[in-house]
């Protein structure tokens, strides 16, 4: 009978640590957590969206080869260069740079070489080591609506037209308000 409760105990003991070790990883406190938001909230917040294909993908390291080395952690910050498609919102050019973080638990988004996404991106600033400099860029994350871009999935389409239609919106209003801008400086 004193065996019994032995190995009882122990197996008691053994489960107790087995659930608190469960409990600590599967903790998720220390991963990446979005609020749900729509395609309309990212658009009016982002300072940037468009659709490019990706050229390459850079990742800051300490050999100072490119401006965001002294800026950014190595373990942290990648660079990714885009070829732009389309744009619904900022400057319209034919290559873009946007920086993610690497992983995926501090909110990075993950890219590929030569797929095509949908981006929502966001203007930062950053100084380096010396204050000497600050550096503007583009940042974006997984929080957002970025997705691989599937022209024959209806959700991609739907994203696409409902991106034409807050473009739209945007550009009437911003017509709206400099015309309005020009009736109140002539009363004056």
């Amino acid at each position: 009978m004193a065996e019994l409760n032995t190995t009882s105990r122990y197996q008691s003991i053994v489960a107790g640590i087995s659930g608190l070790l469960l409990a600590l990883f599967a903790f998720d406190g220390w991963t990446c957590t979005c609020l749900r938001s729509t395609v309309e909230e990212n658009f009016e917040v982002a300072d940037a969206v468009f659709s490019g294909k990706v050229l390459q993908i850079e990742e800051a390291s300490k050999d100072g080869e490119n401006q965001w080395d002294e800026i950014f952690s190595p373990l942290h910050e990648i660079e990714i260069e885009l070829e732009l498609d389309e744009t619904w919102k900022g400057e319209s050019v034919s290559k873009i740079s946007v920086m993610t973080y690497r992983d995926g638990d501090m909110c990075g988004y993950t890219f590929s070489v030569g797929d095509t996404y949908l981006v929502f991106a966001y203007a930062e600033e950053a100084q380096n080591e010396d204050e000497e400099e600050v550096f503007s860029y583009l940042s974006t994350n997984r929080c957002t609506h970025n997705q691989i871009l599937n022209p024959e999935s209806t959700e991609t389409k739907a994203i696409l037209e409902e991106l034409d239609e807050l473009n739209t919106k945007a550009a009437g209003e911003s017509d709206d308000g400099s015309s309005n801008e020009s009736e109140v400086a002539e009363d004056s």
